[in-house]
C-alpha cells in the first residue's frame, strides 16, 4: 500500500508539472462525450436504432467512459514495447517487486482516471434524472462488479498481446487494431453480425466493459455471458506468457 500511495503522489506531482494538461484531458473526455451523444442523437432522429431506446445507449456511452476511467490504470503496459525496444525493462527487472506491478504503478495517471469517473457519474446520474430510471442498490453493485472484472479481464488481454513485445519487439500494429476493436464498445454489440459479436464477447472482450454492465445496471433480463468467470484462467494465460516471453528478452535496445 506504501508503494501504491506514493506511486499516485508521483502521478499527481508530474501532472502538476503541466497544470494546462488537466484542462486537456478534461476537454478530450467531454469532446468524446458530446460526439458520441450528439452521433446517437441524430441517429434516433432518423431511424429506431435497432430498437434500443435513448436512454439505454447514452447510459452506456456513460458506462463505457467509467470503464475507461478503470482502464487507465493499466495504461502502462502501453509503455511495454518501447521499453523493450530501448532496452530499458531492465530497471524494472532489479527490483524485488514484480515489474509489471511497478510498470502499472509508475505510469498510473490519476487526473485523468479522476476526471473520466466524475464525468461519467455524472453523466449517469443526468440520465436517470432526465428519463426518471430507477435502479437498485443491489444492480448497481452488481453491475460495478462485472465491470471491473470487464475491465481486468479486457486488459489482461491486451496484456498477453503485449507481452509478444519480448519476443518480437515490435508490435505496434496489433496493439492498434486492439485499440480500434476497443472503441466499438460505445455500440450495442447486438446490433453486429453473430461473428462479429462472439469476437467482441470471447476474443477481444469488448461487449463485458460497457455493453453487459449497463444491462445488468438498469436491471433488464438477459443472458450474461459465462466469460466473465473465466477471468482467473486469462489472468493466469496473461502471467504464464509473461514468464515464458521474459526467458527470451534481451537488452539490447538502443
Amino acid at each position: 500500500m506504501k508503494l501504491l500511495k506514493k506511486a499516485l503522489d508521483i502521478s499527481m506531482k508530474k501532472t502538476l508539472v503541466f497544470p494546462h494538461e488537466i484542462y486537456m484531458v478534461l476537454l478530450y473526455s467531454t469532446i468524446s462525450i458530446f460526439t458520441t451523444i450528439l452521433f446517437w442523437s441524430f441517429l434516433f432522429s432518423n431511424i429506431s436504432a435497432m430498437g434500443y431506446q435513448q436512454e439505454f445507449i447514452y447510459l452506456m456511452s456513460m458506462v463505457g467512459l467509467f470503464s475507461d476511467g478503470i482502464g487507465e490504470f493499466f495504461f502502462g503496459l502501453r509503455n511495454l514495447e518501447y521499453l523493450i525496444q530501448k532496452g530499458e525493462l531492465d530497471q524494472y527487472l532489479v527490483r524485488p517487486q514484480h515489474p509489471i506491478y511497478l510498470l502499472l504503478l509508475e505510469n498510473i495517471p490519476m487526473i485523468s482516471i479522476l476526471e473520466k469517473l466524475a464525468l461519467s457519474i455524472l453523466g449517469i446520474l443526468l440520465i436517470y434524472v432526465k428519463y426518471n430510471l430507477v435502479c437498485s442498490f443491489s444492480n448497481m453493485i452488481i453491475a460495478l462488479i462485472f465491470l471491473i472484472c470487464g475491465v481486468v479481464y479486457y486488459q489482461a488481454v491486451f496484456a498477453m498481446i503485449s507481452f509478444l513485445a519480448l519476443w518480437t519487439e515490435n508490435i505496434s500494429s496489433l496493439r492498434n487494431l486492439i485499440f480500434q476493436v476497443g472503441n466499438s464498445k460505445q455500440y450495442p454489440i447486438s446490433i453486429f453480425p453473430e461473428i462479429i459479436r462472439a469476437i467482441m464477447t470471447y476474443v477481444i472482450p469488448v461487449g463485458l466493459i460497457a455493453y453487459y454492465p449497463t444491462i445488468l445496471l438498469l436491471g433488464k433480463e438477459q443472458t450474461i455471458p459465462p466469460i466473465y468467470f473465466l477471468l482467473p484462467v486469462v489472468l493466469f494465460a496473461a502471467n504464464g506468457c509473461y514468464k515464458k516471453g521474459i526467458k527470451r528478452y534481451t537488452s539490447n535496445g538502443g
